[in-house]
């Protein structure tokens, strides 16, 4: 089971964001290394200081070399699919071939409804995700003319994203949320799949069914992943959190910092991982 850390850019300097990935990427038995995706911060003081993911995801891998890097998740709604694959491809660039795009649904009305973006019913916004996903599929396989036109979407290009990505794969495409309409799309579209916070049960539960639903539809299930939060940061706890979701056969547990976090605190998380 592998572990990664993901660090709010909500309430923290960008110097702590900064030392945190710095010290993950020295940590071998850390894996990965997660921002948010959120316009202001999420909780506690709405007014509070809130960094832009993509922008920071850019920095942060260029002051990486080893950790597997991305969102968790972007709200597709936020950007336009075809800008969201532009800004993969650069990043992918940036990491060398290290990010993971991690993306979702979209949940919070008042971030949505603040930008002046439609908040739409649940299956409204799951439809939109897929088809977000379909155009990023196809603007990340396409280096000559680049139309789509859908019921959400409409976009034509001279080129497709391909060729923003040079020499560098694909990014590892992640679907992030538990609700039905999700997992079906996960099971259809995604390389991974990641379980927002939840009991494990709950967890056991949804990755039966997207398991069942990748089968129906004669496809490898995604590999899958769990989100927990670090409160407290408690050593003891957290080890005994990560032996019972391993129990479960989760691929790995993404570790949520919330902000502030102890100047240690990756360091707290990689002693952790080491005791497994």
């Amino acid at each position: 089971m592998w572990l990664g850390v993901k660090t709010p850019l909500h309430h923290a300097s960008w110097q702590a964001v900064h030392d945190a990935w710095r010290t993950a990427d020295q940590c071998d038995s850390l894996a990965s290394a997660w921002v948010f995706d959120h316009v202001t911060a999420v909780w506690g003081d709405q007014t509070g200081p809130c960094m832009e993911a993509w922008t920071a995801l850019a920095a942060l891998s260029a002051v990486t070399t080893r950790i597997a890097v991305g969102t968790m998740c972007s709200p597709i709604a936020l950007r336009h699919p075809f800008l969201l694959a532009q800004m993969a491809c650069t990043v992918q660039q940036v990491s060398g071939g290290r990010l993971c795009l991690g993306v979702g649904s979209g949940s919070k009305a008042w971030e949505l409804d603040g930008l002046g973006l439609s908040h739409p019913s649940s299956a409204a916004r799951a439809e939109r995700l897929s088809e977000g996903i379909t155009l990023i599929a196809h603007a990340l396989s396409r280096d000559g003319a680049f139309h789509h036109v859908g019921r959400f979407y409409d976009c034509h290009m001279p080129t497709g994203a391909k060729r923003t990505l040079g020499e560098f794969p694909k990014p590892e495409l992640v679907v992030g949320g538990r609700s039905d309409r999700i997992l079906r799309i996960a099971a259809a579209q995604a390389d991974h799949w990641n379980f927002p916070k939840g009991t494990r049960a709950e967890y056991e539960q949804a990755r039966d069914t997207m398991t069942r639903y990748a089968m129906e539809l004669g496809r490898s299930v995604p590999s899958c992943s769990a989100h927990i939060v670090w409160e407290g940061f408690s050593p003891r706890w957290l080890l005994d959190e990560l032996k019972a979701w391993s129990a479960t056969g989760v691929g790995g547990v993404i570790v949520a910092l919330p902000a502030p976090w102890p100047p240690d605190a990756v360091n707290r998380l990689a002693d952790v991982a080491n005791r497994l």
